[in-house]
C-alpha cells in the first residue's frame, strides 16, 4: 500500500470532487447513463442472490462497461458499483442504485470525511 500511496502522490491522483474520475463520471451523457442503467439491471438479474455485504466482483470487466475504465465492478442484489479511482483509503465510485424500483438512480460518490460528497447523475423517469 505504501507504493500505491507514493504513486498517487507523485501522479497527483485525487478522489475529490474536482478529480479526473469525478469529471469523467459527470461527463457521461443521458443516453450513456440510460444504457448503463439497462446494462446494470441485466447483470443484477443474471446473478442470483449475491452475498449481501460483499456482493459479486465481475472479473474481467464485462464489455458493456469497459468504456468506464473501472478498477472493479461489484454487483449487489439491487445495485452495481463501479470503482473509478482508488486513493489510498478512499475512492470514486459510480453507483447504479435501487435497480428495478421507481427510485433508481445513478450517482457518483467521492472523497472522504468532511470533503465526501455524492452527485446524482441520472434518475429513472417513470411514466
Amino acid at each position: 500500500t505504501f507504493l500505491l500511496f507514493l504513486e498517487q502522490c507523485l501522479l497527483g491522483v485525487t478522489c475529490e470532487n474536482g478529480s479526473r474520475a469525478v469529471k469523467a463520471a459527470r461527463a457521461l451523457d443521458k443516453p450513456r447513463l440510460e444504457r448503463l442503467y439497462s446494462d446494470a439491471e441485466k447483470v443484477v438479474l443474471r446473478i442470483k442472490d449475491p452475498p449481501e455485504f460483499l456482493g459479486v466482483h465481475l472479473d474481467p470487466v464485462p464489455e458493456e462497461f469497459k468504456d468506464l475504465n473501472p478498477i472493479l465492478v461489484r454487483v449487489h442484489a439491487d445495485s452495481v458499483l463501479f470503482r473509478l479511482e482508488y486513493c489510498f483509503d478512499h475512492h470514486v465510485d459510480l453507483v447504479v442504485q435501487s435497480i428495478g424500483s421507481d427510485q433508481a438512480v445513478i450517482e457518483v460518490q467521492f472523497g472522504e470525511g468532511p470533503d465526501a460528497g455524492t452527485a446524482v447523475l441520472w434518475r429513472r423517469d417513470r411514466v
